[in-house]
């Protein structure tokens, strides 16, 4: 029905499921085969690691349907071992999507050896079987389903549940406290909408304000304007493009960062949660200027567990050393156990220029919307 429906079923998936870098650059002939070659991609990989007998698993899909998110993640990672770093990572390629790919025979292979972590697999059941597989194994899966987090497998994703939490905590530092939620029928709605009671009830929101929920099969732009317009809410939350953001003036309209970047054009003007980090933009421009293309969200928290791991592994990956807080592009963050990887993210504005990629910048417009962490977020929220 809209643009960013794609994008809300990956979602759905995830939910269910010493060389400077200027000397490194892969040739234009070269770039190709680095992401769709397993075998090439592998070996510069390899060139590029120090060679160490800590092993990790990097479990990717890299054919199939699913091929570009991996060999997006791949390129990352591959980014990372350029970099100096002072611990030492043999990282070991599995294509996930492989029919000849037998997880017991994987297990076999490396249940002897030093394996220090495993990267990957993108989807919720595959991670739920890598953890069973490898249980004295910390596992950092891209999905970001908060039930498949334990004591040794985090969910390293973007949450829908993190995004929430810095809207409402936004929300209510600017008096908002007047909240209209419309959400599909649809089993994402039913989890956002679950997260949203949880969030209210713990920021206090319904002790001096109402959030009023609106669950809808199908909706029009116009029904939609209306009744935003009727409810009186100084605050609408909203996953699907139901309005244009920019026509209701003094309403806040917020959303997930993937509706955002499923549909930048359809938002102008809403409110979403994400990073306000220098690195991203230098992360950013390094990717592009390599592999010719904008890095997805998916090979940001790929780069930034690549180089947490480079960063801990020398002391072993202990849950001390995890609930340390590290440095991301996607922010300050630790890994919880039962929890995952637990981030602050800022509150922005869509504008013409955002982007993935383009939190860094100063234009009057961010300057207004972004919200800073402070002291309010305790060490327990994080």
């Amino acid at each position: 029905m809209y643009q960013a429906t794609k994008l809300l079923l990956l979602i759905v998936l995830l939910l269910v499921s010493c060389t400077s870098q200027e000397d490194f650059t892969i040739p234009e002939s070269k770039k190709e085969a680095a992401v769709t070659d397993i075998s090439q991609a592998t070996k510069i990989l390899v060139e590029r690691q120090k060679m160490s007998h800590n092993q990790v698993l990097l479990l990717l899909p890299l054919s199939g349907p699913h091929k570009e998110i991996g060999n997006g993640i791949l390129n990352a990672c591959m980014l990372s071992a350029n970099e100096p770093h002072e611990g030492g990572v043999n990282f070991h390629v599995i294509d996930t999507s492989d029919p000849k790919l037998k997880s017991y025979e994987l297990y076999e292979k490396f249940k002897n050896t030093d394996l220090k972590a495993i990267i990957g697999p993108v989807f919720f059941n595959e991670a739920k079987q890598f953890g069973v597989l490898f249980p004295n194994t910390p596992v950092f899966t891209f999905s970001n389903n908060m039930k498949v987090n334990n004591a040794h497998v985090f969910s390293c994703g973007v949450s829908p549940q993190d995004e929430i939490h810095a809207i409402f905590l936004y929300a209510k530092r600017h008096k908002l406290q007047d909240f209209l939620v419309m959400l599909p029928e649809s089993e994402l709605g039913n989890q956002l909408l679950q997260y949203i009671n949880e969030e209210a009830s713990k920021s206090g929101f319904n002790d001096s304000g109402e959030v009023e929920t609106v669950r809808y099969r199908s909706m029009s732009s116009k029904s939609a304007k209306t009744f935003i317009r009727n409810s009186g809410k100084r605050a609408v939350f909203l996953v699907d493009p139901l309005i244009d953001p920019e026509k209701l003036t003094n309403i806040h309209i917020f959303t997930l960062s993937s509706s955002v970047f499923a549909a930048q054009e359809r938002w102008q003007g809403a409110y979403f949660a994400f990073s306000r980090e220098p690195d991203l933009e230098r992360f950013k421009n390094k990717y592009q200027k390599i592999y010719g293309n904008t890095p997805g969200m998916l090979d940001i928290i790929g780069y930034d567990i690549c180089n947490l791991l480079y960063n801990i592994v020398q002391d072993d990956t202990t849950e001390t050393s995890l609930y340390s807080r590290h440095r991301g592009c996607l922010g300050t963050f630790s890994i919880r156990k039962n929890r995952g990887l637990v981030r602050r993210l800022s509150v922005k504005q869509v504008g013409d220029d955002t982007s993935v990629s383009s939190e860094n910048d100063k234009s009057p417009r961010h300057e207004s919307a972004e919200e800073e962490s402070n002291d309010e977020d305790s060490d327990e929220d994080f």
